[in-house]
């Protein structure tokens, strides 16, 4: 085990794995990056926060020779406390050995670590924004009690943070166009026809050679559809139907399964997108048709 050591994370919702794009930026490192961890035991509650950084960090130098990381105690070690301008703990300080850049970080989390290491290191996150002001999917989470309510954005938008990405609400009528540092833009499920000035902001967005997400559903306002036409999408205002592959004898959520030939895996495609999906389910889904051979 010495010589030859692997590691496997049986847990089923992957708590030990990192996300592919920490995994990236871990990689990609270019200076040296330390995390120093300034942390005062005096608690259970400490002494806890402690462990999972602990842990955190260490799966982070596993993934390259130029992360490393430390422990100081400010109490014992008063003059890198002072030297770091640290006041509040616990606290991790990710630092740019090279270019002396520091970002302080008092979240234990993954996201939270690698958006220090992204600042400290000068680099960029993705923005993703998403269309807000037509009654589409949001964040529906109510705070005191934890409910989720079935239509809500909020699965979708904590997985996406998780992967460190930065994601922010868009309202059209708030700016005067949408930002140029946008990744990818967001339509999810919208109720409501959009305006033509805010259309013409979306459009201008593409023909600059933006990118976007359209989550429609089978009711779309037409004046969203309108949106993606002269992109040679056509999307149909009726649900699929799939009489022989669905859920439990409902056609109008149809079921696709690998076993079935279903996906395409990266071998035969070149794409890795659905290589770790076996089986999905679409209920009341849109059909898609090109609007140009």
């Amino acid at each position: 085990m010495f010589r030859s050591p692997n590691r496997f994370d049986v847990t089923a919702t992957r708590v030990f794995t990192l996300a592919p794009q920490t995994v990236q930026v871990m990689k990609t490192l270019k200076n040296p990056v330390r995390a120093n961890a300034f942390f005062v035991g005096t608690s259970r509650s400490s002494e806890v926060a402690r462990q999972q950084t602990e842990d955190l960090l260490n799966e982070f130098s596993r993934l390259s020779d130029k992360f490393t990381y430390r422990f100081i105690d400010p109490e014992l070690n008063r003059s890198l406390a002072v030297q770091y301008d640290v006041e509040d703990y616990p606290s991790v300080i990710f630092e740019d050995v090279v270019e002396s850049r520091l970002e302080t970080i008092r979240t234990v989390s993954e996201q939270h670590f690698v958006t220090g290491i992204l600042v400290a290191t000068g680099a960029k996150q993705k923005n993703i924004y998403f269309l807000t002001g037509h009654k589409g999917a949001s964040v529906t989470r109510d705070f005191s009690t934890g409910a989720l309510h079935e239509d809500g954005f909020d699965y979708a938008l904590e997985g996406m943070l998780r992967d460190n990405y930065s994601v922010h609400p868009l309202n059209l009528v708030q700016v005067t166009e949408v930002p140029s540092d946008a990744a990818v833009l967001i339509i999810a499920g919208p109720k409501q026809m959009v305006s033509k000035q805010q259309r013409e902001k979306i459009d201008a967005y593409l023909k600059a050679g933006g990118r976007l997400m359209a989550l429609f559903d089978p009711d779309t306002q037409d004046s969203f559809l309108e949106l993606l036409s002269p992109w040679g999408v056509t999307i149909g205002k009726l649900s699929i139907a799939d009489a022989v592959s669905n859920v439990a004898g409902e056609r109008l959520t149809p079921l696709l399964q690998k076993t079935n030939g279903q996906y395409f895996t990266s071998g035969e495609t070149g794409i890795a997108v659905v290589d770790g999906i076996d089986v999905t389910f679409f209920p009341q889904v849109a059909s898609v048709e090109l609007a140009l051979p």
